[in-house]
């Protein structure tokens, strides 16, 4: 069942990617964000506990650390999964 629900995640991304690329050209914040919702749902077990240890760190420009827990990543990949906006 996993691997069907997979499926009509995989095609709905295809069809919302084709639609983005018939609205016209992509400005480079969506570009960016279309980047960032890729990688997060290509992430294996070690790429979502590096993500997590660097955006749970301070930056060396002064940037806040986001306090994200493991069940808040997977609460984002998931609502990606579903093809539902990420809000900044």
């Amino acid at each position: 069942m996993a691997s069907v629900e997979a499926r009509l995640a995989a095609l709905a991304e295809t069809i919302r990617r084709r639609q983005f690329a018939h609205e016209g050209p992509m400005d480079a914040l969506s570009r960016s964000l279309e980047e960032l919702e890729g990688e997060l749902l290509g992430l294996d077990d070690l790429g979502k506990a590096v993500l997590l240890a660097e955006l749970n760190r301070e930056g060396e420009d002064g940037a806040e650390a986001v306090d994200l827990t493991p069940e808040d990543l997977e609460q984002w990949i998931t609502d990606v999964r579903e093809n539902k906006k990420l809000i900044w």
